[in-house]
């Protein structure tokens, strides 16, 4: 990894009455005074020691414990973002023609007219020219019956057949001496890293743990415990589904794989990639009459340790997976 320290490219500040702002933080003192030179300093990049060269005659100390601040906030970065820094603040940008009133999505009849409302949306008003299309009904079972499981059958245990044949759709398999998959990646990189959380005896023949899916050799890699993954990181909703699931498997973006190809945009195409993993991943559940469930948001800061992660890996998503009742 780099030493060098970037300020984040999304992170705001400003000096009000001989305070420096920094977003939602306010640090009093002379800070003030090494504004805008500081910001313009780390927005290239530079090292920490580079940073006190550059200011030499600010208080040393003082300037050490301000990057170390900045660090910890992450308003100073050595690495990729993550997907919540990456998206924060376009929230702001985003400007609705009716805004809901705070804590509208609490109540569990504003939260199913919302739906409602989404799954009838159309775009387009005028029907002069629609073309009917055939009628869902029509699809195969498989897709059909499709539904996001959120209580599932603890006394039944995964077959380690059903757990292999399910990672067989995300596997890397050979044809003809080419490395191939069954879903596509821009480029063919294939930048996202699989790991699996299993809890103890609910898949047959893997002890409880934390593994890397390695797609290349065909195994999965013991990583950690796991141990300290528990319902707790999940919000309350979310709670009871993680508590009943077999296993987890975590999504995380390899920026070492697809951006030196594709710059910044790598990161987008490693979004998509997991997209069409966790949509084959469903669909194989269903086949194999195994329920999933995805999770949007968790606290995955507190179990990144467990992981043991380069600064390269960065968590997408979560998607639980045990037996259906």
């Amino acid at each position: 990894m780099s030493n060098k320290l970037f300020w984040g490219p999304n992170i705001r500040w400003q000096i009000v009455d001989d305070k420096l702002q920094i977003e939602k933080f306010t640090f009093k003192g002379e800070y003030f005074s090494l504004f805008p030179q500081f910001y313009w300093a780390a927005s290239q990049g530079a090292s920490r020691e580079r940073l006190c060269e550059l200011f030499a005659e600010f208080d040393q100390l003082k300037l050490n414990r301000f990057i170390g601040k900045l660090v910890e906030l992450r308003v100073l970065l050595s690495e990729v973002q993550t997907i919540d820094e990456l998206f924060w603040g376009q929230e702001r940008l985003f400007q609705p023609e009716q805004v809901l009133e705070e804590g509208y999505f609490l109540s569990a009849e504003n939260v199913k007219n919302y739906v409602d409302k989404c799954l009838v949306r159309t775009v387009v008003e005028d029907s002069s020219g629609d073309i009917l299309i055939g009628k869902p009904e029509e699809l195969s079972s498989i897709f059909n019956n499709r539904r996001s499981e959120r209580d599932f059958d603890k006394n039944r245990q995964i077959k380690f057949s059903e757990l292999s044949e399910l990672l067989n759709v995300i596997a890397q398999y050979s044809r003809n001496g080419e490395k191939l998959y069954c879903y596509p990646s821009a480029g063919g990189v294939y930048p996202v890293d699989c790991y699996l959380h299993f809890k103890e005896n609910t898949v047959e023949s893997v002890r409880e743990g934390i593994y890397y899916y390695d797609t290349n050799g065909q195994r999965l890699k013991y990583v950690s415990s796991g141990k300290a993954i528990d319902s707790s990181v999940h919000y309350f909703i979310n709670k009871d589904i993680f508590s009943s699931s077999a296993f987890s498997i975590y999504l995380f973006y390899n920026a070492e794989v697809s951006m030196p190809k594709y710059g910044a945009r790598g990161y987008y195409y490693g979004l998509l990639d997991a997209g069409i993993m966790l949509g084959y991943l469903s669909i194989k559940c269903e086949e194999q009459n195994l329920g999933s469930c995805c999770i949007g948001s968790m606290a995955f800061d507190s179990i990144a340790s467990e992981f043991k992660l380069n600064g390269f890996q960065k968590y997408l998503h979560t998607i639980e997976i045990g037996a259906k009742k």
